[in-house]
């Protein structure tokens, strides 16, 4: 699976969310979660690409509560970290936010977790 699928996979039973950015005229009442690829790393070997790379994600939880976008993050953690059956991932940061367009609320998560193309 791709990692925005992964992401989509592991997101949606508990929050409302969607890729990166923000979609315009969104209810943001309850909060928001994001997610988009930042950077990928295809893993090679001599005769070419294995078919997986290593893909560092970046998951933004969006909330009018900084208590709540706080408790957010850490259940992504958990859930992307320790429930995830479709790819190694790891925490590699976190940062915490205000954004001023939105006024919400912001944790960012970066990962980094394996992506596959099951056609190779």
């Amino acid at each position: 699976m791709l990692a925005s699928e992964i992401c989509y996979a592991l997101l949606e039973p508990h929050f409302k969310c969607g890729p990166h950015p923000l979609p315009k005229g969104e209810d943001l009442s309850n909060g928001y979660v994001t997610y988009q690829d930042i950077s990928i790393i295809p893993e090679m070997a001599v005769d070419g690409w294995l078919g997986f790379d290593q893909v560092r994600v970046q998951v933004n939880v969006f909330n009018h509560q900084s208590l709540k976008a706080s408790q957010d993050a850490n259940q992504i953690k958990k859930i992307f970290t320790k429930q995830n059956s479709y790819s190694g991932c790891v925490v590699i940061g976190q940062r915490s936010d205000f954004d001023t367009e939105t006024m919400l609320y912001v944790q960012q998560i970066d990962f980094y977790m394996t992506q596959s193309d099951n056609s190779c």
